[in-house]
């Protein structure tokens, strides 16, 4: 992927971390954002009471829940252009969790959570899940590409049956022309030597009256 056109940098704004944007076919894009501090599961992590692990927990899950709620109301990339100039907004963010125990202990305990992040158009990833995603995303531009490249030559197909068609036409034309022109050869070497009233059976018959 090359920076500037299948992927985008945003800038730093009140020391908020950078964000990509990933371009997808037919004009589509998605964001990944990194979320790597969580104190409560850090606390989690760390506590040794079974109720204050609990508890910890139940704060990390509200945490990535505010997250999410928080990522799905952000403008990302406003002013970013490609070089066609063509404005991308996103149609999904990536909220990347590090480390990926963190996104693991989270859906364990709550089943509801991937699909509360799919309700704010938020994909929940990993390290291991968003190398795949980034890996279909790859996949996708060079099925485009596949794409773009059989439409191009479906298109020059298209021209040159055209133009096949339009030369056949002409070719007809100019075949019914050469046997007008034909035709119109013919009667004309008639005057000259065909029947008793052409030119030169007149001349003969002229020779012969004064020889």
């Amino acid at each position: 992927l090359k920076s500037g056109i299948d992927f985008f940098e945003q800038k730093v704004k009140e020391n908020h971390r950078l964000d990509i944007l990933l371009k997808l076919p037919n004009n589509n894009s998605l964001v990944i954002d990194a979320k790597t501090t969580f104190k409560h599961y850090m606390d989690f992590c760390e506590s040794q009471n079974e109720n204050q692990k609990k508890e910890f927990l139940q704060n990390h899950i509200k945490d990535i829940r505010d997250t999410i709620k928080d990522l799905s109301g952000k403008e990302y990339f406003k002013d970013i252009k490609d070089n066609k100039g063509e404005t991308h907004r996103p149609d999904f963010t990536l909220m990347f969790v590090n480390p990926q125990s963190a996104l693991e202990c989270a859906l364990k305990e709550d089943k509801t959570l991937l699909n509360y992040a799919w309700q704010h158009n938020i994909l929940l990833v990993c390290h291991d899940t968003l190398i795949n995603t980034i890996e279909i995303v790859k996949k996708l531009w060079n099925i485009e590409n596949q794409y773009t490249q059989m439409q191009d030559t479906i298109d020059l197909i298209k021209k040159m049956n055209n133009e096949f068609t339009y030369f056949l036409t002409s070719f007809a034309k100019v075949e019914e022309s050469a046997k007008n022109c034909l035709e119109t050869i013919k009667v004309a070497r008639g005057h000259i030597d065909g029947d008793k009233g052409s030119l030169l059976p007149l001349i003969d018959q002229i020779q012969k009256t004064y020889h």
